[in-house]
């Protein structure tokens, strides 16, 4: 426990705890390319979160004395919300409450502590790119992740993108990945930002640079447009249901069931029932208003349309600097590289 912590840590257990979790960041390096994209992903949209190099920098020039300070004042400012459901009273719940108040005893959280739920929003009619070196020099893998930022988490608009996803997720593994093999991983769906919604899609192999990849992206949205344009109705109607089957599934087991109330506390938005009011939504959903969403959000040159696309190279593939002299395109590049790290260094000094 937090109390007798002091007298616990010995210097061979920090030692080897610390050895241990070095070791384990250090790890991420060589993992897949799209575990990169996707960190540096989280990083440039999420709120503050530091990356893997910054957490090995601290965890290196942590001592024993710097942990054992850290853990006794740890607790002493926090803020506690407990989710209790099953075969227990509301009594009993407030019970189990004290019992955590009167162990740890702490102060209330300034305002300032609280966590922060904002999100970095792109500007509507840009696309944003990305770029780097995969941090393992003898990856052969290239990938690219496009993600498009659509509204803020609410009913009717996550039931839209759940749908769009259900309908996006078929023909862009049958296009992308078996007839284009432009990768050996091809994956879309709804990939939030907090309680922001995303749609995303990932491709990664090491037959084609990532920009390629990234432009095979946009073709297929071209052609999955027409694909609902020309769906047969009973199709469509299909799919709707088994949409609304999946949403109307009931939870398999208690951490299921938990993991949904707990989603919706931790986003401090109640509406624990979501599952059932979307699946309302997507009754009324026609063609008609699932073009509208693409046409907005996806397709290219759509008024609320905003890309982040980034970009991982392999050893074998060079990152581009541009066409002709390329110097103008390389400082389009360099500025706008700056542009997403300013954005992120302003999330760090207002959080």
């Amino acid at each position: 426990t937090i109390s007798t912590f002091d007298k616990a840590l010995t210097t061979s257990l920090f030692n080897r705890i610390k050895e241990k979790t070095t070791k384990s960041m250090k790890n991420f390096f060589y993992g897949q390319p799209y575990s990169h994209a996707g960190q540096a992903t989280d990083m440039i949209l999420g709120p503050v979160m530091f990356s893997v190099h910054e957490r090995i920098e601290a965890v290196e020039g942590i001592t024993i004395e710097d942990l054992k300070i850290f853990a006794g004042r740890l607790l002493t400012r926090t803020s506690v919300e407990m989710l209790v459901h099953g075969n227990v009273t509301p009594e009993e719940a407030k019970r189990f409450l004290d019992v955590i108040i009167t162990s740890v005893q702490p102060k209330p959280l300034y305002p300032s502590m609280r966590p922060n739920h904002r999100v970095a929003r792109l500007t509507r009619g840009r696309d944003y790119v990305y770029r780097f070196k995969c941090y393992n020099d003898q990856e052969a893998n290239s990938c690219t992740q496009d993600v498009f930022q659509l509204v803020p988490d609410t009913v009717e608009d996550t039931a839209e993108c759940y749908f769009l996803a259900h309908l996006l997720n078929e023909p862009a593994f049958d296009i992308l990945r078996t007839k284009e093999t432009l990768g050996y991983i091809v994956w879309s769906g709804r990939k939030n930002t907090e309680t922001i919604l995303n749609l995303s899609f990932i491709i990664q192999g090491d037959a084609n640079p990532p920009d390629y990849l990234s432009e095979r992206v946009e073709a297929f949205l071209v052609t999955f447009r027409q694909k609902i344009v020309d769906m047969e109705e009973t199709e469509f109607g299909e799919n709707k249901q088994a949409v609304i089957d999946k949403l109307l599934e009931k939870d398999k087991n208690l951490s299921e069931e938990s993991y949904r109330y707990f989603n919706q506390i931790n986003k401090g938005l109640y509406v624990f029932e979501k599952s059932k009011l979307m699946a309302k939504a997507v009754e009324g959903m026609d063609k008609a208003s699932i073009l509208k969403v693409f046409d907005a959000f996806l397709a290219a040159g759509g008024e609320k349309r905003c890309k982040l696309s980034t970009r991982v190279y392999g050893k074998d593939v060079a990152m581009p600097i541009g066409e002709g002299s390329g110097a103008q395109e390389q400082e389009q590049e360099q500025e706008q590289r700056r542009g997403l790290e300013r954005m992120l260094q302003k999330a760090r000094k207002t959080s």
